[in-house]
């Protein structure tokens, strides 16, 4: 099995949720950030793998535009989407619909909310002032849900 996980993140937790991801899957994984690599041919890939992180309800713009211009070539492989999002409370199906296509969200074999990480030192100025606003946050945490990533992994690798 070769797998390709394509993901874009802000601040580095979904680069850090595709490494964990990667530990527990079965076969070849090959993982690009779409912001600083070129995507290989993904004809050659059983499994592809999309994450991102939410802003304003949506993943960044780079993968939805990614995941729409390789609708047709996505819908022959086995899919998995997963999101980190601090709205733990809100529905992992409601933020996933969201956040991508409808058929890609449709087509996905599995789905996976990874919980979420801020590290103020990395946050630009409006990024911080609307977290201390917004979410009350003034220091660096991380919420990485290890298990939900591993539940992910074993769904995929029992396919």
């Amino acid at each position: 099995m070769k797998n390709l996980i394509v993901y874009t993140t802000k601040y580095g937790s979904v680069e850090k949720s595709s490494k964990k991801l990667k530990e527990h899957l079965q076969g070849e994984t090959t993982i690009i950030n779409l912001k600083t690599e070129n995507v290989p041919d993904i004809k050659d890939f059983d499994r592809i793998i999309l994450g991102g992180s939410i802003y304003l309800g949506k993943v960044q713009k780079q993968l939805t535009k990614f995941a729409c211009k390789n609708e047709r070539l996505t819908s022959k492989k086995k899919i998995g989407l997963f999101v980190n999002s601090g709205k733990q409370n809100e529905k992992k199906d409601d933020q996933l619909k969201n956040s991508f296509p409808e058929k890609l969200y449709d087509n996905a074999v599995v789905t996976g909310l990874f919980g979420d990480e801020i590290t103020i030192e990395k946050c630009s100025f409006l990024d911080k002032l609307a977290l201390r606003i917004i979410k009350k946050v003034t220091i660096s945490y991380s919420n990485i849900d290890d298990r939900a990533i591993k539940k992910f992994a074993d769904i995929l690798n029992n396919l």
